[in-house]
């Protein structure tokens, strides 16, 4: 079984209950949980959460409850190595990623077969490095 990347705006449309996606992105997660689907993300991705959360002007307790539900939601949380960060400056440089994706792509690339995005512009700069989809080709 393949094993998914979590990139951060799959757990923002359940977060956030952005109207359109919101189903596809649940029924994922909830996968996840059941163990059904292996996944992991990385530290980053709950930083870049709890900071768009409070650009949202949701308040710590909220912001703490939803970092409490991904950890307790099955996906692995990844603190990315020495070895990743040099392979994601290898990313930025050959492949003019954007810093951040870079860590993204690197943490999957060495943990995850498919990484799971809906970030359209990420996917079509990573797409010949890793597969990739969105939570409803899952």
């Amino acid at each position: 079984m393949e094993k998914l990347y979590i990139d951060s705006n799959i757990l923002l449309n359940v977060i956030l209950e952005e109207e359109l996606l919101v189903d596809s992105s649940y029924k994922l997660l909830c996968g996840i949980e059941k163990g059904v689907h292996p996944a992991v993300s990385s530290i980053l991705t709950v930083m870049e959460i709890h900071r768009i959360l409070q650009k949202c002007g949701k308040k710590e307790l909220e912001i703490r409850e939803a970092v409490e539900r991904i950890a307790a939601s099955g996906i692995e949380i990844i603190v990315p190595e020495r070895e990743e960060m040099i392979a994601a400056y290898g990313l930025v440089r050959e492949n003019r990623i954007d810093p951040a994706d870079a860590i993204h792509l690197s943490v999957a690339l060495s943990s995850a077969q498919v990484f799971v995005t809906r970030d359209r512009e990420l996917s079509s700069k990573i797409r010949g490095l890793i597969k990739v989809k969105v939570p409803e080709e899952i």
